[in-house]
């Protein structure tokens, strides 16, 4: 089987995860992926299996990319992910036209930090393995560009949904 899989990752696997599964599935051992997902997200996950399709993954890799997520206002995690301990902090008084507001100062190019908890490979190590074992390591901030945040839903007090 050579060519491309279009997998929609479940939660909780790696997409390293998928890659093994699908070798052992095929028993192809060229196998890659077009972009990791976070072990905690879904969705669209692009597999090359075989030689040819793993040459063309350098025309997939760095695609734009559409995200739905969830976020609780004022919320903190020492991990950045929901895997870490969470603290909300009430907030009072803030309307849905301050929240946009706020929200739309992120659209355009901006330059994100990769959280400590993230695959990133600094020097060979996986970020996340280096937080884990108490020597976080930093990487670099990354242009990325925002180009809309859409349908934004107020789900409680603190809870809002959205499109990037």
């Amino acid at each position: 089987m050579q060519g491309f899989l279009l997998i929609d990752k479940p939660d909780g696997m790696t997409s390293h995860d998928v890659v093994d599964r699908v070798r052992r599935l095929t028993g192809e051992r060229r196998v890659g992926h077009a972009g990791t997902l976070d072990p905690f997200a879904t969705g669209l996950l692009i597999v090359a299996v075989g030689r040819p399709a793993t040459r063309e993954m350098k025309n997939l890799v760095g695609l734009d990319k559409e995200y739905e997520a969830v976020f609780t206002l004022g919320g903190t995690s020492d991990t950045d992910d929901r895997t870490g301990v969470i603290e909300v902090a009430p907030i009072k008084n803030t309307s849905e036209e301050q929240i946009k507001s706020a929200l739309n100062t992120f659209i355009g190019d901006i330059q994100q930090i990769p959280p400590s908890y993230s695959a990133i490979k600094i020097k060979g190590k996986k970020m996340y393995e280096a937080a884990r074992e108490g020597k976080p390591l930093k990487a670099d901030p990354r242009k990325v560009t925002i180009h809309s945040i859409e349908n934004l839903k107020i789900l409680s007090d603190t809870r809002i949904s959205m499109t990037i």
